[in-house]
């Protein structure tokens, strides 16, 4: 006849063990479904005496002195939850849209020039570009592009400028540069 007795060891014993098994190289012990969830059940034992409860594994059997017990590894989705405290006031936004010019009407021949248009204090441009407004439309674009400043750690446009090549024999041509600035100012 073949009787086995079960000895509860307590948690130091337990840790004791595993780590001498690490130490000597043997392998460690641990359940099928470590976490005792399987499949999204938790399932365990309860000891009917004691109400011990006991994770096991998904395929482990309780023993006669337990009963299983189970329960989701996880719930439904609750409810949403208040809502929260109104946020500060964002910065205001654009007030309008306006066009500034200005021109240059002094191009010597066979020189470069250049022309700035500025949006007023404390508004962004948008855009910008440029026309030849002379006798000739011999006028060469070597750049257009917005004036930039640093507003913070932010570089910010607050004009328009271009520079032009007069590929003429004629001196005095001019050239109108312009900028699309948004009014940020209240």
């Amino acid at each position: 006849m073949h009787s086995s007795k079960k000895i509860a060891l307590d948690i130091g014993v337990a840790m004791g063990i595993v780590m001498l098994l690490f130490v000597i190289g043997g392998p460690p012990l641990v359940a099928a479904h470590g976490d005792g969830v399987y499949q999204g059940i938790i399932h365990s034992c309860v000891d009917d005496k004691s109400g011990k409860i006991r994770i096991v594994t998904g395929d482990e059997e309780c023993p006669k002195n337990e009963s299983a017990l189970d329960w989701n590894g996880e719930g439904p989705q609750g409810p949403a939850g208040p809502q929260g405290p109104v946020g500060p006031q964002g910065p205001p936004g654009v007030l309008t849209f306006y066009v500034v010019t200005e021109i240059n009407d002094s191009i010597p021949a066979y020189s470069e020039g250049d022309a700035y248009a500025y949006c007023d204090f404390g508004d962004l441009a948008t855009g910008g570009g440029y026309r030849s407004i002379g006798m000739s439309s011999e006028l060469i674009l070597r750049l257009s592009a917005p004036i930039t400043t640093m507003v913070g750690e932010n570089v910010v446009g607050i004009g328009w400028y271009v520079t032009v090549y007069n590929n003429t024999g004629i001196g005095g041509e001019s050239v109108m540069v312009y900028a699309v600035c948004a009014d940020m100012t209240p």
